[in-house]
């Protein structure tokens, strides 16, 4: 990536692929910090609290990386961007420093077809692999 991604927000269920994907990007050092969320509600809260106009977050300078996983129980990725987008049409969100990547063990033609009407960077295979992340 050509600038340094300031911190990586990561939404996904499953423990092990979450602590072991967050442990993968801590040595990559592509970000100065990786969050973890197991849970879709508390993961979409802190991205809503993260954004709100006016916090610190949205007044620093640099990209968060928010990965989020398209199977959830509760709301998957495109749920949470849905959420977010919405909120962001109210003014009760600034989207400007976040940069999204949906993540799911399950890419097929019916996802590629939807993400592509979200403003994400792209679709990502899990398990995230080293060479993954470098693109």
């Amino acid at each position: 990536m050509a600038q340094r991604i300031r911190t990586i927000l990561f939404i996904d269920d499953d423990q092990i692929i979450g602590l072991v994907s967050k442990r993968l990007l801590e040595q990559l050092e592509i970000a100065s910090d990786v969050q973890l969320f197991h849970d879709s509600y508390l993961g979409l809260a802190a991205l809503e609290s993260r954004y709100q106009p006016g916090s610190p977050h949205v007044q620093q300078a640099g990209t968060d990386l928010v990965l989020l996983d398209l199977d959830m129980p509760g709301l998957g990725g495109f749920a949470i961007l849905d959420q977010l987008l919405a909120r962001q049409q109210e003014g009760n969100v600034s989207l400007q420093q976040a940069q999204f990547v949906i993540i799911s063990a399950h890419i097929g033609e019916k996802e590629i077809k939807k993400a592509a009407s979200y403003p994400i960077l792209g679709l990502l295979d899990k398990p995230i692999r080293p060479n993954s992340c470098s693109s």
